[in-house]
């Protein structure tokens, strides 16, 4: 390597004089600096060489993604997809957040909505009697979503990433249970409330067919596959038989006659949910 050698010189010129101002001798001094670019050593002193140590970054970059050039490219394809279909995510702590999260307003919205597709209009004088309001509904139903949500979140969190509320595409999803690197699929979950346990075949194969479009949806999304489950809160418990007639009922659009977990759960009950009731729940 060539090197380049600059040599500054400089005179200085010291005049002494006595006390009557005499003159008595005069001083000469000449100073040198020399500066070296390009040293020779460089190469074997990377803390001098800026030119190595500019690289050095860059280079370290590149090495990672080369290393990780599947992962990278996995990442990148997955925020093109969800941009070129309008979806809403953002990079969290635990990793990328898919969807949006509902507003306030949007969650009232939503919970105006169930009760107008699960609360029925009332026949009789009795039926009016035992028929919840519009305005008693919807705080109840909002929640009993909130509790559910803590109590996912206590009982699987950090090993899970819960999120509720989501609007991924035209879908409003009531939670998401993300297994993270665990398992291959992740869970997305509709939270129903009946107060009078009162449900026809019809509605719940609504339910079903919806919950199997909001599946699609978010394995679109998020690139990942996902299992649908329905957690059905009732003011009172109901046996065994009801249960399974519900849960038959869910699943007969299916070829899978377990497709779509099932969970159902008195409001008083919901604090008592345990790890390991939630996960059975699940796997089942």
């Amino acid at each position: 390597m060539d090197t380049l050698t600059t040599i500054i010189k400089k005179d200085t010129d010291f005049v002494i004089k006595d006390t009557l101002k005499n003159t008595l001798s005069e001083r000469h001094i000449t100073t040198e600096t020399t500066t070296h670019k390009g040293d020779n050593n460089c190469f074997f002193n990377l803390c001098d060489c800026k030119l190595l140590s500019d690289l050095l970054w860059p280079l370290t970059v590149v090495l990672i993604i080369f290393v990780f050039k599947k992962q990278v490219q996995k990442i990148v394809d997955i925020i093109g997809d969800r941009i070129k279909n309008g979806s809403k995510f953002k990079f969290g702590r635990d990793g990328i957040e898919i969807g949006q999260e509902l507003s306030e307003s949007q969650q009232k919205e939503k919970a105006e909505e169930e009760y107008k597709t699960t609360i029925k209009e009332p026949r009789t004088a009795e039926q009016s009697e035992q028929t919840i309001s519009m305005n008693d509904f919807i705080p109840k139903y909002l929640g009993i979503e909130r509790r559910i949500f803590e109590v996912l979140l206590k009982a699987l969190y950090p090993l899970y990433k819960i999120m509720s509320n989501r609007k991924i595409g035209i879908y409003e999803y009531d939670l998401i249970i993300d297994t993270l690197d665990k398992k291959d699929y992740d869970y997305i979950i509709e939270v129903k409330y009946y107060p009078n346990a009162n449900f026809t075949k019809h509605e719940l194969q609504d339910i079903a067919i919806k919950l199997n479009n909001m599946r699609q949806e978010y394995q679109r999304t998020a690139d990942k596959q996902a299992k649908p489950a329905v957690i059905i809160v009732i003011n009172k418990n109901i046996d065994s038989d009801v249960k399974a007639e519900i849960f038959k009922q869910l699943n007969e659009p299916f070829n899978d006659k377990k497709y779509i977990k099932l969970l159902m759960v008195t409001q008083d009950d919901i604090k008592n949910l345990t790890r390991s009731n939630i996960v059975r729940f699940l796997e089942e």
